[in-house]
């Protein structure tokens, strides 16, 4: 019998429906072979039983090669099967008798039902009646008496309508059960057509939904949230797409710079720095429209490709003069000057990778050259000259700090009012074989911009502990100062690298300083201010260096771990025959005063100068018109002196 788990929809539809024909035509032969045909009638309604148990017996064979086909059959079930066949096949030799004949269709529907029950009692019943059918039927054909044959007749007709009443109970069983199955399937075919219904509006939504999610993360991934512009990555893509476009010849990159970015995010708030990136890009926008893609590439930056020929130096300058006015920030007009790095050239002669690179070594030089005011630069094959220049005395600047070739000269402080000394700044020194003299301000610039500031800063951190250990064998007189990149200043571990540097030799802070200059210490304030108060609440010296010339604030100068302020040279030069300068240096003085800081003046070299700030209450004096650098033997002397 199938099983009523079985998933399989199509056979127990099959078989649902074969038994519900098996009723039909079992209720009909019923009816013919008890009612109907006489023994020995051979009428044409007798044919026509005979023409309905035929198509009969087609339809058994057409259910019974379903199942072999579709079920997997076990060994005991195909035994069934050939015990049914071999029955149907026995009675056939019976076929010269009318009985036979006739009644050989239904046992092989009996049969075959049997079969299909798969039930090993109801096999045996059907042997048994076809058995005694079967036997009847031989003591008939051996016995040709009259009384035989009619007794014989009556016998098997009643033995065939028990099979045939049989087989109606076992149909009438079977096509109730599969009616039952029928009914739970198309129950669930129905729960599952709902389902699939509810499933398919659960499947659009959440098409809807990814949909809506990935333009969301394309979006996040190719665009600006601020600007609303697309970002480094769109730029990139964009720019890849269209270098291998075919109708692409000539294109033009530009690299916008927003000046001093850093500063106002300081003075004001992020928030004004985000009004004015937004600002200037709103107003990039509207200048070039459709003529340009514009993204913002980095935190100040902002990228321009323009695809054809196009006049490059005429929109630099209309974008120059575009920022020539003040932003109208909320309660606040902002003068913000910008640099322009550009670049165009032939597809054919630069790599799009290459036209970036250009494009921002000519930003570099802009904002190198014209700092403080708008300017653009067009890139110059002779630019990446001196950038090979560059990587070339990096290398041997790599090479000097390993060898011991950097030379630390020292420059005395002196007292205003006693003109002793009571300070030295360390000064690093580089005689090149092949250079000659490099200045501090070449190879310093190089050493932050190839990552070896950091290695410089210790090499010369080293020199300064030793000299202020020797300078001060006696008693702590002498605070020997070193200057600090604003590179060094910001990273996170530059407290313990000063301070385990100090334990590794051995040396006091108190007797070490270290100067920053006032940009440095302005352009990166939030990282740079823990670091200062960490290194003198651990007991070195802070000075400002440069003091006037950056960014100065009075509001920061409260703030600020301050120990000194340092007067710029540039004030200096003047404060004899300048009322501004000297007005300045008053100031600064007074200011410094108030706040309980030193003053120290750079760069005095005449006596006039000096005595103008002994007048003005400078605090200290460093110049040329007490000592120029010294070697580390000669400033040591000039203290055993002392």
């Amino acid at each position: 019998m199938l099983d009523r788990n079985n998933n399989d929809f199509f056979l127990q539809l099959q078989t649902y429906a074969f038994y519900k024909t098996l009723i039909v035509i079992e209720l009909l032969l019923i009816i013919g072979s008890v009612f109907v045909i006489p023994y020995d009638s051979y009428d044409y309604p007798r044919y026509f039983i005979l023409f309905v148990m035929l198509i009969y017996g087609m339809l058994l064979l057409v259910t019974i090669l379903t199942h072999i086909v579709l079920e997997k059959h076990h060994v005991k079930q195909m035994v069934y099967f050939i015990i049914s066949m071999s029955l149907y096949i026995f009675s056939n030799v019976f076929y010269t008798t009318a009985l036979g004949s006739g009644t050989s269709f239904i046992f092989f529907g009996l049969l075959m039902t049997i079969y299909l029950m798969q039930k090993a009692k109801y096999v045996v019943m059907a042997i048994i009646i076809s058995i005694t059918y079967y036997a009847v039927t031989m003591i008939v054909y051996w016995n040709q008496r009259v009384i035989f044959i009619g007794v014989g007749y009556y016998i098997n007709r009643f033995i065939a309508l028990f099979a045939m009443l049989y087989i109606l109970m076992v149909g009438l069983k079977l096509f109730r059960y599969y009616q039952e199955i029928i009914i739970s399937q198309m129950q669930e075919l129905n729960y599952k057509n709902s389902s699939l219904k509810l499933l398919n509006k659960e499947l659009k939504d959440t098409k809807k939904s990814l949909e809506a999610q990935y333009d969301k993360i394309y979006h996040l991934a190719y665009y600006d949230p601020l600007t609303k512009l697309s970002n480094r990555t769109f730029f990139l893509d964009n720019l890849s797409t269209q270098y291998n476009s075919e109708g692409l010849s000539t294109y033009t990159i530009m690299i916008l710079d927003i000046d001093n970015l850093k500063y106002i995010n300081d003075i004001y708030s992020y928030s004004v720095g985000d009004m004015v990136i937004h600002e200037v890009s709103h107003k990039l926008g509207d200048l070039l429209g459709e003529e340009a893609t514009i993204s913002r590439i980095g935190g100040d930056e902002i990228a321009m490709l323009f695809i054809g020929k196009v006049d490059y130096e005429f929109t630099a300058e209309k974008i120059v003069m575009l920022f020539s006015q003040p932003l109208s920030i909320p309660d606040i007009e902002l003068q913000v000057s910008v640099n322009i790095g550009i670049v165009s050239c032939d597809k054919k002669d630069v790599l799009y990778d290459e036209a970036l690179r250009y494009a921002d070594i000519a930003l570099v030089k802009a904002k190198n050259e014209y700092k403080g005011s708008s300017h653009y630069v067009v890139y110059d094959p002779k630019m990446s000259k001196k950038i090979y220049e560059q990587i070339h005395i990096s290398k041997e600047l790599q090479n000097a700090i390993a060898n011991g070739d950097i030379e630390v000269d020292y420059q005395h402080k002196n007292n205003t009012i006693t003109k002793k000394i009571n300070g030295f700044e360390a000064l690093a020194r580089w005689n090149h074989k092949e250079f000659g003299f490099v200045s501090p301000l070449k190879f310093i610039v190089i050493a932050e911009q190839f990552g070896l500031i950091s290695r410089l800063t210790e090499y010369i951190l080293e020199k300064v502990c030793e000299f202020a250990r020797a300078v001060n064998e006696v008693e702590d007189q002498y605070i020997i100062t070193i200057n600090i990149s604003g590179v060094d200043l910001i990273q996170e571990n530059f407290y313990q690298r000063i301070v385990g540097l100090l334990y590794q030799t051995n040396t006091r802070a108190s007797i070490v300083g270290i100067e920053v200059t006032e940009t440095a210490i302005m352009e990166s304030l939030e990282m740079a201010t823990p670091n200062l108060k960490r290194l003198r609440e651990h007991g070195l010296r802070i000075s400002m260096d440069d003091f006037g010339t950056g960014y100065s604030s009075l509001n920061y100068l409260r703030k600020l771990p301050i120990d000194v302020l340092k007067i710029d040279k540039s004030f200096i030069d003047g404060i004899c025959t300048s009322a501004y300068d000297h007005y300045m240096v008053r100031m600064i003085v007074d200011l410094a005063n108030e706040l309980g800081i030193e003053t120290m003046a750079e760069g005095v070299e005449q006596k006039e100068q000096y005595e103008v700030l002994k007048a003005l209450k400078c605090t200290g004096i460093q110049g040329y018109y007490f000592s120029k650098p010294i070697s580390f033997d000669e400033a040591l002397a000039k203290t055993k002196q002392v």
